[in-house]
């Protein structure tokens, strides 16, 4: 058991912090978009432990853009650096749609690269996660997106303040 001057948010109060964030949305329908099969399986399996959700798979190979408008995803996790990404265009279209502008993007990949993370942001992620990661963390992350504060979000870059001090350099 971790000690709780070490835990960031008791279980208690974190459970009802969920309950409380996500209790709103009756299912969360995600769209993973990952070339990589693994990864794709890996992010199915953090999003288990989750409530109320519905989790569809992009194939590689198939329109994204085609599936998005298709499924209508609540949040979709993709990889930034597919070709359709490519200069985060798809991001930028998805948010001139209509029916898709109010998608949550999380992006989960290797690169670390602080001007790629800066211009993922400023074209309208909403959070850009960095490989590898936990299932805590992407569930946390998740559930910061539904929370109140998250129309803040776009004003500034949400990733910086939760990586760990060792990590900072490699961000230079």
């Amino acid at each position: 058991m971790i000690p709780q001057v070490l835990d960031p948010m008791p279980t208690e109060q974190h459970n009802q912090m969920k309950k409380t964030t996500i209790q709103a949305v009756k299912t969360i329908r995600f769209l993973i978009a990952h070339e990589n099969r693994n990864i794709r399986k890996f992010i199915r399996g953090c999003l288990q432990g989750m409530e109320n959700f519905d989790v569809v798979e992009w194939i590689p190979g198939q329109a994204l853009l085609g599936t998005l408008l298709d499924e209508k995803p609540d949040v979709l996790i993709a990889n930034g650096e597919t070709p359709e990404m490519g200069a985060w265009k798809l991001v930028k279209t998805l948010r001139s749609l209509p029916g898709l502008k109010k998608t949550k993007v999380i992006i989960v990949s290797g690169d670390s690269c602080k001007e790629i993370i800066e211009e993922a942001i400023q074209a309208g992620v909403d959070d850009y996660i960095i490989l590898p990661f936990s299932a805590t963390l992407l569930e946390k992350r998740i559930e910061a997106l539904f929370a109140e504060r998250s129309k803040e979000r776009r004003n500034r870059i949400p990733w910086v303040s939760q990586i760990p001090s060792f990590a900072t350099e490699f961000l230079r």
